[in-house]
Parts: C-alpha cells; sequence; structure tokens
C-alpha cells in the first residue's frame, strides 16, 4: 500500500507517454495496469534557398531546382517561393542535395560545418538544414575591354552571359 510511480526510459526518436494508472497510490490486494505509447518521431531534412541579387539578376526562388539523393534514387525538386522545401525522410539513408545548373549565379552549400550537402544522415526523430546560397555575378556592366581586343563585348573577362564567363 502507498504511493508509486512508473516510468519508462527515453529513447532517441520517440515520444513516450503514460497512458493510464502510472502513479498514484494503491491499496492492498489492488490491482493497477500501467501502458505506455511510444510514437516515432519524423525525421526532416530541410533544404533553404538564400538569394543574394547585388548584381542586377531578379530570379525568383521557384525558377531553381535540386536533387534529393537518397543513395538508391534521385529526383528533382523545385523550391516554392519561400524558399525552402522540408521533406518527411527515412532514418539511416544518407542524403544528397545538389542544386542544378544556376546560370549566373555563384552557387555555395552549406550543411553543419560542411561547405557541401551530402553525406547527411539522419536518426529517427533526427532533422538537418541544407542551405543553397546563390549570389548573382555582375554581367558586363563595366563597359572595360578586360581583353585588350578593343571592344568591351561577352568575350571580356569578368562578363558573364547565361551563366558563362567570356
Amino acid at each position: 500500500p502507498g504511493e508509486y510511480a512508473v516510468t519508462e526510459n527515453e529513447m532517441q526518436g520517440y515520444a513516450s507517454s503514460a497512458l493510464s494508472e502510472c502513479s498514484g497510490s494503491i491499496a492492498i490486494g489492488e490491482t493497477k495496469y500501467c501502458s505506455f505509447t511510444n510514437d516515432d518521431q519524423p525525421t526532416i531534412l530541410t533544404v533553404i534557398k538564400n538569394l543574394i541579387h547585388n548584381n542586377g539578376k531578379i530570379s525568383a526562388t521557384s525558377t531553381f531546382s535540386f536533387l534529393l539523393d537518397d543513395g538508391e534514387e534521385s529526383s528533382q525538386y523545385f523550391f516554392d517561393n519561400d524558399g525552402e522545401t522540408v521533406f518527411f525522410v527515412v532514418p539511416g539513408l544518407f542524403y544528397a542535395v545538389t542544386e542544378n545548373n544556376a546560370p549566373g549565379y555563384e552557387t555555395t552549400y552549406s550543411f553543419g560545418e560542411s561547405n557541401e550537402c551530402s553525406g547527411i544522415e539522419l536518426a529517427l526523430g533526427g532533422s538537418a538544414t541544407c542551405t543553397i546560397t546563390n549570389d548573382d555575378i555582375p554581367a558586363c556592366m563595366d563597359n572595360l575591354d578586360n581583353d585588350g581586343d578593343g571592344v568591351a563585348d561577352e568575350e571580356d573577362p569578368g562578363c558573364y552571359i547565361d551563366g558563362e564567363e567570356g
């Protein structure tokens, strides 16, 4: 007779909740049933698009696409206008995110301490964020003859036409 409490050790990736009669008081000869529910938590990979428009480009995030590869399959996705795409992924696989060619932009990746978004492995209930930043490249804005041919044109170094340097 007296007070009692039954608890369960936490397990990563699961939310545990006691359903009934797991604490309180009990009398001699009385029977109580304690049960727990363990709910697996989603494993989430978020891909974020950052655009830096400081050299005249005006592309929207929705014009950019990327590939999500889980080691077994690679699928193409487009960013929403808000620049964030959230995936509920299978834990234990290795994920890689790569952007399709972005002409006129310098592309950089960040995932934690890394400057690439590959080899991302998530445990059950885990989460990670891959950020892709595109900074627009100046396109022939200096009107200078940078290659010495007497003409300021797309052949000059530092001049970009359709993402290709002259």
